[in-house]
């Protein structure tokens, strides 16, 4: 894994079933929140 990628998609990963739509849809979500610091 890269350091790049927050743990909370680790943690999505754990809650849910691990499919890649939730996936990208935490990285997506994640994205926006750094872009929008």
């Amino acid at each position: 894994m890269t350091g790049s990628i927050p743990g909370s998609i680790k943690d999505a990963a754990v809650l849910g079933p691990g499919t890649q739509a939730a996936k990208r849809e935490g990285v997506r979500s994640e994205l926006k929140r750094l872009t929008a610091r």
